[in-house]
């Protein structure tokens, strides 16, 4: 059984809907992350969560107990759950072993019970020697710490977090990726995590949830979601497929024949139901993309640049028909200008029904 269900919630700010008939069930000790474009209604849903909004339509419940819809709603202080916000949101009037003891306050708790749960926390976040100190004498990595050890030594069942890492630069995010991961694994703590970065998603997650117009277009692990996207909206938003308008034919047991403005005809994998127009977007990753020969077998592209990252090339391709394409791998000796083949194998292409053959 579910720690934490979403059943059907709608949620609507004026006359700006934001949720629609969202449902979700997160396991209790997993990390499940929800990702997606601005406005898909990733904040709105933590918000619910934690007791901040009450749903339009629908329920949220712990336990198998309705904490949250449309009649009332449970007070977050009630809920078991704490949260960490983008923002360290410390105060500064207090050393940081205060910062992190302050939400045991409220509660019956002994000052020695209260000291332990404190230390502990601090252990925990690598805080240990810097408990006397003030939040102006810290750096944003350890400020952030200061905000997660502060939510968790109230040892909540669920641990929200509104991206937490957004203020971080590149190598403290690595650094606190890797430690939000074995502070999870330790704890056992259920993690809720709203993300607008793919890379914190695919290599955080157990669960990875995409958003998108305020409901779920996919949840799963993050290599299935990953490997295979369930809808074209996922191919493009998770890895950055390209996208190829196309046409189907021939459909049949999960396997079609597709047909590109300058491509021979290729087979792929039709994900979804065929359409009566047979108009289609083929996506295939990056990565996946092959830089061959050019021959009368295979497409035909020019390289309009070859952008270097380090540890990768990519090379931008451009099709006769006009297409846009890219290709990623550790190197390549193509050069703006060059004309190459352009190859795909079977298990790597998707193929989705659509009204526009575009994308969208």
């Amino acid at each position: 059984m579910a720690l934490l269900e979403l059943i059907s919630l709608s949620k609507g700010f004026g006359r700006q809907p934001v949720l629609d008939s969202l449902s979700l069930a997160i396991e209790a000790g997993s990390f499940t992350m929800l990702v997606g474009s601005s406005g898909c209604g990733k904040t709105t849903t933590l918000r619910l969560l934690a007791g901040f909004e009450r749903p339009d339509l629908g329920r949220i419940e712990l336990d198998g107990r309705v904490i949250s819809d449309q009649k009332g709603a449970l007070a977050p202080n009630l809920r078991q759950m704490a949260m960490v916000f983008q923002s360290y949101a410390t105060w500064p009037h207090l050393t940081v072993g205060d910062n992190i003891s302050f939400g045991l306050s409220a509660r019956r708790i002994t000052r020695t019970d209260a000291d332990q749960r404190t230390k502990w926390a601090a252990e925990l976040l690598g805080l240990s020697g810097l408990l006397a100190r003030y939040p102006h004498e810290l750096s944003g990595g350890q400020q952030q710490r200061v905000s997660l050890a502060r939510a968790l030594v109230t040892q909540p069942k669920v641990l929200l977090l509104d991206e937490p890492l957004s203020n971080l630069d590149g190598p403290m995010r690595s650094t606190m990726r890797v430690d939000l991961r074995r502070i999870q694994r330790e704890t056992g703590v259920t993690f809720v995590y709203v993300t607008h970065d793919q890379e914190e998603a695919l290599s955080m997650a157990d669960t990875l949830v995409v958003l998108r117009n305020g409901t779920v277009e996919q949840a799963g692990p993050p290599a299935d979601v990953y490997k295979e996207p369930a809808t074209e909206f996922v191919a493009q938003f998770i890895g950055r497929a390209n996208v190829i308008p196309a046409r189907f034919s021939s459909p049949g047991a999960g396997v079609t024949t597709i047909e590109i403005d300058g491509w021979p005809p290729m087979e792929g994998t039709l994900m979804g139901e065929p359409s009566n127009g047979g108009l289609a977007a083929a996506t295939v990753r990056r990565e996946r993309l092959k830089l061959v020969e050019a021959s009368a077998d295979v497409a035909m592209a020019m390289v309009s640049e070859v952008l270097y990252f380090g540890s990768f090339v990519e090379v931008l391709l451009t099709t006769p028909a006009g297409y846009h394409l890219s290709a990623v791998a550790p190197s390549t000796d193509r050069s703006v200008g060059d004309t190459v083949g352009v190859s795909i194998d079977r298990q790597d292409l998707r193929v989705y029904p659509t009204r526009t053959g575009r994308s969208g």
